[in-house]
């Protein structure tokens, strides 16, 4: 009778280690399965993400040579009428000083420090009458060299 015991127990012992090597196999087999699957999806992501990219760097460059088009024809619109491109240049460059000066002295009248809304404005209009100038540059080139 000791001997069917034994021989019981020690079915039951094998038939826990098939069962837990069969589970094992089966959530390594499953483990395998998802990482082809994780990788095969990241390999089409990776493709989409190319055609994507390579889309939008297509769609950027179409606007660059657009935007350079529209330049063009605006920069000989005021090319072909130098007179009035060069007046208003100047108008503008007048301003800027004018302005600047007059923000000058309004923070000299207030004798404050921290006027940062108005010393910004004047570094704003410091671009603008470095654009303007930048501009009239590239009109009086375009000029000599033609």
């Amino acid at each position: 009778m000791e001997n069917k015991v034994y021989k019981y127990v020690g079915i039951a012992v094998i038939a826990f280690f098939v069962i837990t090597l069969v589970i094992r196999l089966f959530h390594l087999n499953t483990q395998v399965i998802e990482g082809l699957t994780i990788s095969q999806m990241k390999n089409e992501r990776n493709a989409d993400n190319e055609d994507n990219n390579t889309v939008a760097l297509d769609n950027v460059l179409d606007k660059i040579t657009k935007t350079n088009e529209q330049l063009d024809k605006v920069i000989s619109t005021f090319k072909d009428n130098k007179e009035v491109t060069q007046d208003i240049l100047l108008e503008i460059d007048d301003y800027c000083d004018k302005a600047i000066l007059s923000t000058t002295l309004k923070i000299a009248e207030d004798n404050k420090l921290e006027s940062s809304e108005r010393i910004k404005n004047i570094e704003k209009l410091i671009t603008l009458k470095e654009a303007v100038e930048q501009s009239t540059k590239y009109l009086s080139e375009e000029d000599t060299s033609l």
